[in-house]
């Protein structure tokens, strides 16, 4: 190992959950097309995959990073659910 590539994996520890998803789970996992996860990525929506080659054209993703969108979009739908639930309740009193 070289001491450049030592340094910059020093510089940038993984967090604990370093598995890396390829395109085809985390199209399964988050239910999107690849046009639709490019697009999300391009409006920073989505987390940035990560080249896994010198050229880039392997890349994958930080399965936390996944885990965490997804979660995200759990709490926003119920956060929309909940906000329902209270304007039902006011239109019935």
């Amino acid at each position: 190992m070289t001491d450049a590539i030592r340094d910059a994996a020093d510089a940038r520890r993984l967090p604990s959950n370093k598995t890396l998803l390829r395109r085809p789970v985390v199209l399964q996992r988050t239910g999107l097309r690849s046009t639709a996860l490019d697009d999300a990525i391009g409006r920073g929506e989505f987390p940035s995959p990560i080249a896994i080659t010198d050229s880039g054209r392997a890349v994958a993703w930080l399965e936390g990073e996944v885990d965490a969108w997804l979660a995200a979009r759990l709490a926003k739908r119920d956060e929309q659910l909940i906000a329902q639930a209270g304007n039902l309740q006011r239109r019935k009193s």
